[in-house]
């Protein structure tokens, strides 16, 4: 993804790389209103760089993708275009991988694609957002490049078991016993599981830090980067975050930052925080999580979940809506407020006391 730079006219310009016959070379584009149509407009420039070769019985996931994304920018909003293909960016093609062959798609792929997104601790109704994308990219597929079978749609959407609909949250004293459990040579464990409370970061961003984005002097986190695991057993790729807004700058507390300058004597810049130079295995992750939920007695919840904590440790103490939404990279108030509005206090009966302690006399 390129940088994007304001000018002293006050619009945006993108600077990037793109591949030709001859090498990579560098591109950049200037006149743009917003940071989103700079992205779109690179989309546009590299799609149309891009000369795919097909042969007829080997259509590859990168062929599909790259085509039909060339119809989407035809047929659908930019803030949709953006949306769907940050969404198959992160969750189906590091899962595939480009040079997959889509005419030897089984229904087993399907299954075994579904069975690693459900491991993900993510929403359901983000899974089958992101069901309906890939399963809209493979009937674009039967429609027009002449794939013959559609195993996605065979298999069936997401079931709605109840388990991902419901928020649970720990209270601050459920916290601090979770994370007084810890052993020392589990450290590593209790530092990540600390900085998911105190951010509210996504579980993908968290791994993806590294030591030059942590601003020691200032007590800042950038967050500018996710990783996206192709398999539960191991593998991944960095990747952009969820959603442009999801680029941000998190403030955080003294204690973190003295946790994290003991977390190893030797920080390289380019390692991983939370691994050194390759991210920790998400399984382990999630048996350290289990493991330690069991040993401290509290009550189980998502990894995920210590994002909806953290959010109700700051209504708790009556932070505004439009900070916690800016912490937690939502690209809208909206967002923030349809998940997290059960939490705000109910202001009804201090209005009414209010209105009663007017003199109508």
């Amino acid at each position: 993804m390129g940088s994007i730079n304001k000018t002293s006219k006050g619009e945006y310009s993108i600077r990037f790389w793109y591949k030709t016959p001859d090498g990579l070379k560098q591109k950049r584009l200037t006149g743009f209103k917003t940071k989103q149509e700079a992205r779109l407009a690179e989309a546009t420039f590299k799609l149309k760089q891009a000369k795919p070769e097909k042969t007829p019985n080997k259509i590859t996931l990168k062929y599909l993708y790259d085509e039909y994304k060339r119809y989407l920018l035809n047929n659908a909003k930019e803030s949709s275009y953006l949306t769907i293909v940050s969404a198959l960016d992160l969750y189906v093609i590091p899962f595939f991988g480009g040079d997959k062959n889509m005419s030897e798609l089984s229904s087993k792929d399907a299954l075994d694609w579904k069975i690693y997104i459900k491991g993900l601790d993510l929403s359901y109704a983000y899974m089958t957002k992101i069901y309906l994308y890939f399963n809209s990219m493979m009937i674009f597929g039967c429609k027009y490049l002449g794939l013959e079978k559609n195993p996605i749609k065979e298999t069936g959407q997401f079931k709605d078991d109840g388990a991902n609909k419901e928020m649970l949250i720990w209270t601050r004293r459920e916290f601090e016993t979770f994370i007084k459990s810890f052993d020392t040579e589990n450290f590593v464990y209790k530092v990540f599981f600390a900085t998911l409370y105190f951010t509210g970061m996504r579980r993908g961003e968290c791994l993806a830090l590294q030591w030059n984005d942590i601003d020691f002097d200032n007590r800042i986190i950038k967050v500018n980067k996710t990783i996206s695991y192709k398999s539960i057993k191991g593998g991944y790729t960095i990747t952009p975050p969820k959603t442009p807004t999801s680029n941000r700058n998190v403030v955080i507390p003294s204690n973190l930052i003295d946790m994290l300058n003991k977390l190893t004597p030797n920080k390289k810049p380019s390692h991983f925080v939370f691994g050194g130079e390759r991210a920790l295995p998400i399984e382990t992750i999630r048996r350290r999580f289990n493991y330690y939920i069991k040993k401290s007695g509290v009550k189980k919840i998502r990894i995920h979940d210590l994002r909806h904590s953290h959010v109700s440790l700051l209504i708790s103490q009556n932070e505004d809506i439009v900070t916690i939404a800016k912490r937690l990279g939502h690209k809208n108030i909206a967002e923030t407020l349809n998940t997290y509005s059960h939490m705000l206090p109910n202001k009804q009966d201090r209005m009414v006391k209010m209105l009663e302690d007017i003199d109508l006399s």
